[in-house]
């Protein structure tokens, strides 16, 4: 049932359409057709609310409003006598209520042309300091952040700032506001300390002007748990989520883009601890909310489409996360452009599922687009910068070249330990991607001694049975496999197999590089029948990864050819090298000693 206010709006919307219309069709320039249609857009205008059925009225009222805009610019080049009066009263009026419709259905550009005019307007009649340039300032702050550019947002937010406290006092909602934005603006460009700090002083004011369950303050938790999450406390990132989506999901209910924000952050969390299928369902729901609200092809429907893609990635599917990222990539350099720090960020991501399907030269491509936009961004000595370093590296790792790869982390070390300290678990990270560069440069007690000085950290920070710790476990197995202890080695591997399987699963992709490795170990160590059982399992999880055709998967193939050799099934052996044949060939070439040494083993047989 409509009750007698929301039929009330929907006649003045109607009213204030047909208004619009009449001058467009009489050309009229009135003082008092112009006066009473902006009467009428006061009546209907449902300024700063973020109710769905108020956003869709702004998307109805918002193309009439330019038409409306475009006469009022003609009627003041012919009528410069009214200029003052029709700019001062009512212009400025219009450009700030058009500037909050683009703003909830998510066009910044058109913000920040609506708002630079009604900037110069207040400036003009008010003068730079007055407490409505400085509101128009933060608004603006707003718009550029959406565009990506936080250090102009910053900038604006910092004017805008102190000319509010001076005017409400320092503990004023409108103060907060601009806390609020100014806390995203030093987010986003990677200040996380100081970006609690404004919005804690905000959550106290809006606490005190709201009560602890308003709407208002639920947004403040939902900043407050990104700052968190960004300084490492994901238990109190958590905490602060789920107080807010009951706040939330009270005052708007379940599909309001609101709640997406916190949908998508909430993902982020439950992805984080190691629950991706309640990451994933989260994400699908505000995904599900944004598509209908902004539309498929809006930056932020790009945004969950990235996020989705990483839990695609951390749950062994690389294929689907390359297709969410290539699909999200040409949105965001459409919205940002394509030297923008948050396209980096989808570079970034994009190169992690090639590096993950085997293609590091692509993975490689992507990563030294990205590093030149995170150094601007950053500058070249920052733990995010450090970051595209290391992932770098290992693309350089599996092009086969150590050197790089060895000079790449040394950087990233540098930086790493300079911001977190020596004893850090990000800085053992490092460590044991150093050490697998030490070992393919042939130098194993280099990357044993780096090896065992990152362990006992990454079992500090995470514990025993974490997939970090598993991963140290199993570069340094290989460490003692090739340094001729395969029985440490076997027992490495093993522990580390116990912890992916509980972690992934037990048909993951990254348990499947363990069980070759185990496979090999257990076929050095004589025990043939465990290095095939090994093997198999590894086998279908690769070709499922990789493709039947891989080159991964061919070296699979000959060596589970090899291990039926040892058990004396040469029939298997011949049918597996000969599976294996034409993809080597393919890879290396025909002449490549590798194809030699197989067609011997072929004979062989």
């Amino acid at each position: 049932m409509i009750n007698s206010g929301e039929e009330q709006s929907s006649v003045n919307i109607h009213r204030l359409v047909q208004q619009v219309m009449r001058i467009e069709i009489e050309k009229q320039g009135k003082d008092k057709v112009v006066k009473k249609t902006f009467e009428l857009l006061a009546e209907s205008f449902p300024d700063d609310s973020d109710k769905l059925e108020d956003c869709a009225k702004k998307r109805q009222l918002l193309p009439h409003l330019e038409t409306f805009l475009s006469h009022v610019d003609d009627w003041l080049e012919k009528n410069p006598s009214e200029k003052q009066t029709i700019e001062k009263y009512y212009l400025v009026y219009l450009l700030i209520w058009m500037n909050d419709g683009y703003y909830y259905l998510g066009n910044p550009r058109r913000q920040k042309e609506l708002l630079e005019q009604a900037l110069f307007i207040f400036e003009k009649y008010y003068g730079p300091d007055h407490f409505t340039a400085a509101i128009a300032l933060t608004n603006l702050g707003t718009a550029y952040g959406n565009l990506g550019n936080h250090k102009k947002q910053r900038r604006l937010l910092e004017q805008a700032l102190p000319i509010l406290e001076k005017h409400y006092g320092s503990d004023h909602f409108q103060v907060a506001i601009t806390l609020i934005n100014l806390s995203n603006a030093y987010r986003n460009l990677g200040n996380p300390q100081k970006q609690k700090e404004l919005l804690e002083r905000a959550l106290t004011i809006q606490e005190k002007h709201y009560g602890p369950d308003h709407f208002e303050v639920a947004r403040i938790l939902v900043s407050l748990s990104t700052a968190y999450g960004n300084l490492d406390n994901h238990k109190e990132k958590k905490k602060l989520l789920e107080q807010a989506l009951v706040i939330q999901e009270e005052h708007y209910g379940h599909d309001h883009f609101e709640i997406a924000i916190t949908l998508v952050t909430l993902g982020n969390v439950y992805r984080a601890s190691g629950d991706h299928w309640k990451a994933k369902e989260l994400l699908e729901q505000a995904l599900t909310i944004r598509e209908k609200h902004y539309g498929p092809d809006h930056f932020k429907v790009a945004e969950i489409l990235i996020n989705l893609g990483i839990f695609y990635g951390a749950s062994g599917d690389p294929q689907k996360q390359k297709e969410l990222l290539k699909q999200a990539l040409p949105v965001f350099k459409t919205h940002y452009g394509p030297d923008h720090f948050e396209v980096a960020v989808a570079l970034t991501n994009l190169s992690n599922a090639y590096g993950d399907l085997g293609n590091p030269r692509r993975q490689r491509e992507l990563l030294e687009q990205a590093l030149p936009i995170f150094k601007k961004h950053y500058g070249p000595d920052h733990f995010q910068v450090a970051i595209i370093l290391i992932n770098l590296s290992n693309a350089y790792g599996n092009l086969g070249d150590p050197q790089k790869q060895k000079e790449l982390l040394e950087r990233a070390l540098a930086i790493q330990e300079k911001h977190y300290g020596p004893d850090h678990f990000e800085v053992a990270r490092i460590l044991v991607s150093l050490g697998t560069a030490y070992r393919a440069l042939g130098n194993s007690q280099k990357a044993k001694g780096l090896l065992e000085q990152a362990l006992p950290s990454l079992e500090k920070h995470y514990g025993s049975d974490h997939f970090e710790v598993a991963i140290a476990l199993t570069n340094l197995s290989n460490i003692y496999g090739g340094l001729g202890d395969l029985q440490k080695a076997k027992e490495l591997l093993e522990r580390a197999l116990a912890t992916q399987e509980k972690y992934y699963g037990p048909d993951h992709f990254t348990v499947a590089i363990i069980l070759q490795n185990l496979g090999g170990t257990y076929g050095d160590l004589g025990n043939h029948q465990k290095a095939k059982e090994s093997s198999e399992r590894a086998l279908p999880i690769f070709e499922k990864h990789y493709g039947h055709d891989h080159f991964e998967v061919a070296k699979l193939l000959a060596n589970l050819g090899n291990i039926y050799g040892a058990l004396g099934n040469n029939e298997k052996k011949k049918e597996l090298l000969e599976q294996a044949f034409p993809i080597f060939k393919e890879h290396y070439g025909p002449d490549h000693p590798e194809i030699a040494k197989l067609l011997a083993e072929l004979e062989d047989v």
